[in-house]
């Protein structure tokens, strides 16, 4: 590997914890999101 390379790799490994960081915030928030309207429109008791 050249001395380039090596520059660019914890750029990148850097960029990828950033995305899956925010996905695994993310994903609970759209579990929500899609939920909640469910339960809103459902005919049944809580219970």
């Amino acid at each position: 590997m050249s001395a380039d390379e090596n520059e660019k790799r914890p750029e990148t490994w850097a960029d990828r914890r950033r995305v899956l960081g925010a996905a695994a915030w993310v994903a609970p928030i759209i579990a929500v999101s899609i939920a909640a309207p469910a339960q809103a429109a459902s005919n049944e008791a809580p219970g």
